[in-house]
């Protein structure tokens, strides 16, 4: 439609604005929340930097929260092997035989 065409439609014969009709759409509920904070997780034992002799069994232990959230689990790592997970606070695994050797140690806790 042109713009002459438009104005047609829009003003009466006077010049005067004509009455438009409005109709206004059923309300919906919408929820803004704040973005999701990241879960914490720390070792607690063993120390940094301990020694063990080979054979031994290490136990690592974790502390997690999750402050908007819920701890499902944490995982426990050598490297980017997982060793295992615990699904209950205190969140621990027990690393049985350990051959000689010196590695990394890491715990995750996947974010749900």
């Amino acid at each position: 439609m042109d713009e002459c065409a438009r104005r047609k439609l829009f003003f009466n014969g006077q010049g005067n604005r004509q009455p438009s009709a409005v109709t206004t759409s059923s309300a919906i509920a919408i929820t803004v929340s704040a973005a999701n904070v990241a879960p914490a997780v720390s070792i607690t034992s063993p120390a940094n930097n301990a020694s063990f002799t080979t054979g031994s069994t290490v136990t690592i232990n974790a502390n997690a929260t999750d402050s908007d959230g819920t701890v499902a689990k944490v995982e426990f790592f050598q490297g980017t092997t997982k060793l295992g997970e615990d699904l209950t606070t205190p969140y621990a695994f027990a690393w049985t035989s350990v051959p000689a050797g010196n590695y990394s140690i890491t715990v995750k806790q996947p974010i749900i």
